[in-house]
């Protein structure tokens, strides 16, 4: 491989043309060289000091998100023990950045023993981020992670001017300083930005390469897409981008030498084929470097929750068990990133609920990230998109080869993300938006050289694309634009990473200090401790409640406050599974961060206290108080009669009492029940009413 490289056969290798037009700062007549790079410094200081000022400020703005103290007592963990079995369903790199400051901190930990299962992990993470100074963890964990941040800007920055230009890198530049989605995930310790960051690298340094091989590039290619595995199981998606794209550089140099012979295109093919095999074995061997060389995921002899065969086995079809059984048992990869690998393809499979514009869906849907993307961009940056597209020829390099490089991985990106199960969030897109950026500043410089008119256009996008920026600071987790009613409505189109994570607790807490509020209910869904932030809310049932102390009163006269994603349904399901509902379409008093929704005045609670109930009963009858635990789940089919929770309680409790007539009766309505619910919501139910009645006696 090292021979082919060094010898760079020019029938094989795409060498640029020189550029026929300076860029406008090159032009300029009286700024010397000094003056330019002294300019440019200022310049870049002061993107530096605004992307500081932005992260900053939305890091302490709020309290953590769902899975940011789960990533963080993994990360400390993998300083601490090097026990990967914390979190496997991400690899190492962005939770290792993130937790480097902690290591300065002398944090109380807990120690994990044998049970490391995601629910007990996640409990554990909270306990670890809340049992310390938590203000001072997240904002040191997120600070670390902003840093990759801020190198995604100024790679966006180097690939632009590489490709075309100084003054398309810059317009590039500014897109990314002002867009809301690289912004929300730059200032939140999860692994959507370092995978982005290395996506884009693994992609340039291909490019990079193609341009003049050497075995330098060769490796820079092969450690970025190293990083990018071990950061995110979504890079697998980087091997087949990058053989895609060796062969549009096979593709442009036989167009470019029509009558070369076969012996030239031979030798072409093995140049590349070497290289891409290349690529990816060092990127394996980088992906080996963080899992310390060690296949075993936990120290001290200590097992994952469950073996590989066994978690594999819930996998769907044959085939995919297989192969990570097999992999696994000849230790072709850690054992904890094949255990994170199948825990996604589990995800992925679904089914899913999604939540797109009002209305819940039992399944995910192939166009919803599409539309996400659309709703969660500014209108500022989606029209120079269309623009860069339309001006396509401008900027797509000789044999579009740039184009190939900009437009194929977002596109393959894309169409890998819309087939799979998951439509939690457009953080799941995240790569998309550098090379995008790069198509739109590309287009915009290319129509600015045809004429200098479309720079006023230009100029006026990028103001109105970083004034919608600067309105959602530094709420910009719950984005979106004002054709879609900007960040107050976003939870009216979008649930979950999209609006509301679990993060708006510091910002409820300083709405209701500001206001004298001593006395409201609180609807929370997410992983940070309440209890902590010292709300004087008491707490409304929500889907991963383990126990229910508090019951709800039918109606509330007074405040209350519900999260988006709890008003979405996305963990209840639709119509009457939902408690929280009927809040969707009704105007709350107060948005706080676009994330939490505040009523005022009587608010009718009974489908929340239904819920509660039956909590209350199933911790009743665990406690071995049947009677009572009876009585609970009366009084929650007393107030939501269409919910076919409640009988299923009470069939359950009379079926452990050898009721079995009443309990049959019981099953059989919680099974008429689940029928009459919304189609593709009924099946849960349903199916433990029929599950039930089959174990009854005859």
């Amino acid at each position: 491989m090292g021979r082919i490289l060094r010898r760079s056969p020019p029938s094989c290798v795409w060498a640029p043309k020189k550029a026929s037009m300076k860029s406008c700062i090159d032009n300029l007549p009286h700024l010397h060289t000094f003056t330019r790079r002294f300019l440019s410094v200022i310049a870049m200081t002061a993107l530096g000091c605004t992307f500081a000022v932005e992260v900053t400020l939305s890091s302490r703005a709020l309290s953590a998100t769902w899975n940011e103290s789960y990533h963080l007592l993994a990360g400390y963990g993998y300083w601490q023990r090097a026990d990967y079995g914390l979190n496997p369903e991400h690899p190492p790199l962005a939770k290792l950045v993130a937790t480097i400051p902690l290591l300065f901190m002398h944090l109380k930990a807990p120690r994990m023993g044998r049970d490391d299962s995601k629910p007990v992990a996640n409990r554990q993470g909270t306990n670890f981020v809340y049992g310390n100074d938590a203000d001072a963890v997240l904002l040191r964990a997120r600070l670390a992670e902003a840093m990759l941040g801020l190198a995604l800007i100024l790679l966006i920055f180097e690939v632009g001017n590489r490709m075309f230009g100084t003054v398309a890198a810059w317009i590039a530049a500014i897109l990314a300083l002002f867009e809301p989605n690289l912004l929300a995930h730059s200032a939140l310790v999860t692994t959507d930005i370092a995978f982005t960051l290395f996506y884009l690298a693994a992609v340039y340094a291909l490019w990079r390469l193609a341009e003049r091989p050497t075995p330098l590039r060769l490796a820079g290619c092969g450690v970025m897409s190293g990083l990018a595995l071990a950061t995110k199981h979504s890079a697998l998606v980087l091997f087949p981008t990058l053989a895609l794209l060796t062969v549009v550089e096979i593709g442009i140099s036989v167009a470019a030498h029509g009558s070369a012979p076969w012996r030239a295109l031979a030798k072409c093919i093995r140049f590349w084929a070497g290289g891409i095999l290349a690529i990816y074995g060092l990127a394996i061997l980088v992906l080996w470097g963080f899992y310390g060389f060690r296949f075993q995921a936990r120290p001290d002899g200590l097992p994952l929750w469950a073996t590989i065969p066994a978690y594999a086995s819930f996998l769907k079809g044959h085939f995919a068990p297989w192969v990570l059984t097999a992999a696994a048992r000849h230790k072709l990869l850690p054992q904890s990133y094949l255990f994170g690998l199948i825990d996604v393809m589990i995800v992925t499979a679904g089914p899913r609920m999604a939540f797109l514009r009002g209305h819940l869906y039992p399944h995910a849907l192939w166009y919803y990230f599409p539309v996400a993307f659309v709703i969660k961009s500014s209108i500022g940056f989606l029209a120079l998109l269309i623009l860069g597209l339309a001006a396509l020829n401008g900027w797509a390099g000789e044999s579009y080869r740039n184009a190939a490089y900009i437009l194929i991985p977002p596109t393959l990106f894309m169409g890998a993300a819309m087939t799979a199960g998951t439509n939690l969030g457009v953080r799941h897109v995240l790569p998309i938006y550098p090379f995008l950026i790069l198509a739109s500043a590309a287009g915009a410089w290319a129509l600015i050289r045809r004429r200098r008119n479309w720079a006023i256009v230009v100029t006026t996008l990028l103001v109105f694309h970083a004034a919608s920026s600067l309105r959602s600071m530094p709420d910009y987790l719950a984005y979106s634009n004002e054709l879609f009613g900007g960040t107050s409505s976003t939870y009216r189109n979008l649930s979950d990473s999209n609006a509301d994570w679990g993060q708006g607790l510091l910002e409820a807490r300083q709405y209701l200090e500001q206001r004298g509020i001593k006395d409201c209910w609180f609807g929370y869904i997410g992983t940070a401790d309440t209890a902590y932030y010292h709300l004087p809310c008491k707490m409304l049932p929500n889907p991963f409640q383990r126990e229910q102390n508090t019951i709800p009163p039918e109606t509330y006269h007074g405040v209350v406050l519900i999260d988006g994603t709890n008003i979405a349904g996305s963990y209840f399901g639709a119509g009457a599974l939902n408690p929280y509902g009927e809040f969707l379409n009704a105007k709350p008093v107060a948005n706080i961060g676009g994330s939490v929704l505040v009523y005022e005045g009587d608010i009718d609670l009974r489908r929340a206290a239904a819920v509660a109930h039956m909590v209350k009963a199933w911790d009743l009858f665990a406690a071995k108080i049947p009677e009572a635990a009876l009585q609970e789940a009366l009084k929650a089919g007393d107030l939501a009669p269409s919910h076919p929770g409640p009988p299923y309680v009470i069939g359950y409790i009379l079926a452990q009492a050898k009721r079995t007539g009443a309990a049959r009766a019981q099953f059989e309505e919680s099974l008429r029940l689940a029928r009459a619910c919304p189609p593709g919501f009924q099946s849960v139910w349903a199916n433990a009413a029929k599950a039930q009645l089959e174990l009854l006696p005859k």
